[in-house]
């Protein structure tokens, strides 16, 4: 499975349906010193805020500034925003 077909599948799976995505933008990845575990990022354009349909592997939801993340916050996507070359590549596309 490519790395673009698992984000789909991971929001369906994780949000219940496919939100109307504009654009998706690769932004990131990271793998394991081990090599053993890859993650990837991605920023995904949709034309408004939405209400997803969350499962059990959600404690919640919200839109949120990237100034002013909520906590706590999953911890690799955590890193991922708080790194500052990926966080100018995240604000030169929102």
């Amino acid at each position: 499975e490519l790395p673009s077909e698992t984000l789909y599948r991971e929001l369906i799976e994780e949000m219940g349906s496919l939100p109307n995505i504009q654009k998706v933008f690769p932004i990131n990845q990271f793998l394991s010193p081990d090599k053993n575990f890859k993650f990837y990022t991605f920023v995904a354009i949709v034309p408004k805020e939405f209400s997803p349909i969350l499962n059990k592997e959600s404690m919640g939801f919200g839109w949120y500034d990237i100034n002013h993340l909520p906590n706590p916050m999953h911890p690799g996507a955590l890193a991922q925003l708080k790194n500052r070359n990926l966080r100018k590549k995240i604000e030169s596309i929102i």
